[in-house]
């Protein structure tokens, strides 16, 4: 009976010098085992509320690292567990931000429960991602939103989460009107697809810099623009759209020589494109350069030979080098696609009546002319009244 007496004592001895859970820890995992989740998260809150009081204070007294890691060392065991017992907690309560708050301090504590706090990451990730994306390809902007933002909530690591949210952000933001909170969305969008772009050093996020540099674009921020769209074209140098787009940009800057330069480059590859053609001619125009302008317009009338608003610079160009003359066959062709069409009348008036004064025809044809410059004031009078 003696030596009976005897393990039982040291037995005792043992358990009385290894260190207990506090009661709010044990309350909190009783609560835990119950299912009665609001109530566990009550106490954990206490009793990680209290281990940190006990680290600060241990830290407080062990200046030396050594020292203070073995007098904490229960104490930073229970507050990781804590933490992530109460993430755990949160997880089934849908309170997802708190979840991740919580498994983030678990982790600041030690690695424990990193496999297990991955594994549940991966989980929920998986389902609000996937949830999110075949109503993000409907469209449904509004309703995918949540479900990208709850996805990167949970794991802030996976990039594909910001560049769906981007992109919703961005989409809602075209659609807003109010401008407090279209600005809000669109700065939204930037430091998302800057998070994307941030982590493609190969440049595959090509999509996602297309889109930064033209919701730039859209916002009349050419010096972010720019650069954004050289970025394009570093990991694309053949984008039509970058140089399209900053063709357009050095335009409206009234950097032309830079404007016509990009024109150029992108009407290398894309010559039956009537719009490259027009702009390049506007371009041409207003920098006095009228017969490149003739060209870019001609070039546009390659393709759409009754395009009005072409025709009409095309003469107003052909106007200002005094080469009236070869108007005309362009002035006949607008008034014959659109008969009500004044200002080709005007033009056709002092066009004829150029002609009808010129000595190098003959009298025949000077007399033909003057016949045409009456009928077109007669029409050009009934159009206007005047």
């Amino acid at each position: 009976m003696r030596y009976l007496f005897t393990f039982i004592a040291l037995a005792a001895l043992t358990i009385s010098v290894c260190a207990a859970k506090s009661v709010e820890l044990s309350s909190a995992q009783i609560y835990r085992s119950q299912g009665d989740y609001p109530k566990a998260v009550e106490f954990y809150k206490q009793a990680i509320a209290d281990y940190e009081q006990k680290i600060a204070e241990a830290k407080a007294q062990n200046p030396d690292s050594a020292a203070y890691l073995k007098k904490a060392k229960g104490f930073i065991k229970d507050i990781s567990m804590a933490y992530y017992e109460i993430g755990d907690c949160y997880k089934i309560l849908g309170e997802y931000k708190n979840m991740a708050e919580s498994f983030n301090k678990a982790l600041e504590y030690g690695d424990k429960y990193v496999n297990d706090i991955l594994d549940v990451r991966e989980e929920l990730w998986v389902r609000f991602y996937n949830d999110g994306v075949p109503l993000h390809n409907e469209q449904k902007f509004t309703e995918a939103l949540p479900l990208f933002e709850t996805a990167v909530m949970i794991d802030p690591d996976k990039i594909d989460g910001y560049r769906e949210r981007g992109n919703c952000y961005l989409q809602l933001a075209n659609a807003e009107k109010d401008s407090v909170k279209k600005a809000e969305l669109l700065l939204k969008a930037e430091t998302d697809m800057r998070t994307v772009i941030t982590d493609d050093a190969e440049g595959k996020e090509l999509i996602v810099r297309i889109n930064l540099a033209n919701m730039y674009y859209k916002m009349g921020d050419f010096d972010k623009a720019i650069p954004a769209y050289e970025e394009v074209l570093k990991y694309d140098a053949e984008n039509l759209g970058a140089i399209s787009q900053l063709a357009l940009i050095f335009q409206e800057r009234g950097e032309d020589q830079k404007a016509v330069d990009m024109y150029n480059k992108v009407l290398k590859t894309k010559s039956q494109d009537p719009d490259l053609w027009f702009n390049l001619g506007i371009l041409y125009f207003n920098m006095g350069k009228f017969p490149e302008a003739r060209t870019a317009f001609d070039n546009v009338l390659k393709v759409n030979p009754d395009d009005l608003e072409t025709l009409m610079n095309l003469i107003n160009a052909l106007w200002s080098v005094q080469m009236q003359a070869e108007t005309i066959p362009y002035l006949e062709h607008v008034v014959q696609i659109d008969a009500n069409y004044t200002e080709a009348w005007r033009f056709l008036v002092a066009a004829y009546g150029n002609m009808a004064k010129n000595e190098k025809l003959s009298e025949k044809e000077r007399q033909e002319y003057t016949k045409k410059a009456n009928q077109a004031y007669e029409k050009f009078k009934a159009l206007t009244g005047k």
